[in-house]
């Protein structure tokens, strides 16, 4: 019944801001925390074939929301703080691993830095993780 719904959007949106500091990619937090991402991203997967099997026009986007920081309200003593380089690979990389299924278009990035000191570590922190950013733009034309 939701499908007129789906085929009026121009993209899926999933959540994949993180709940929940994980030290390693062998922690088991870690694993739940990348079998979340990846049911969501599949999901959308597959609504997005549904869409394109019944349309004329290009298929929604798959553009799932980030943040860069853990959530405030679930993450405990990490809420609000930078997100560590295991979960960066998480937000920003696995979304478009072939291993979660995703036809992922790319990802949007929620941020507000409230004070010049927030400002700072962000801009500290996209410098530290900044390939996973770059990396994925085009080659700058010559200047």
């Amino acid at each position: 019944r939701l499908l007129p719904l789906w085929q009026a959007i121009g993209g899926f949106y999933p959540s994949l801001y993180l709940a929940q500091h994980t030290d390693a990619p062998w922690d088991r937090t870690f694993d739940m925390t990348m079998d979340k991402i990846a049911e969501a991203l599949i999901e959308c997967n597959r609504l997005q074939r549904l869409v394109a099997g019944v349309s004329d026009g290009p298929p929604p986007a798959i553009l799932p929301f980030t943040w860069y920081r853990y959530h405030p309200g679930t993450a405990g003593a990490y809420g609000g703080k930078l997100i560590n380089g295991h979960d960066a690979w998480l937000e920003f990389d696995f979304p478009f691993n072939t291993v979660s299924g995703a036809n992922t278009s790319g990802v949007v990035v929620w941020g507000y830095e409230p004070t010049s000191t927030d400002m700072a570590s962000a801009e500290q922190w996209f410098t530290a993780n900044a390939a996973y950013f770059v990396d994925a733009l085009p080659p700058s034309p010559p200047s």
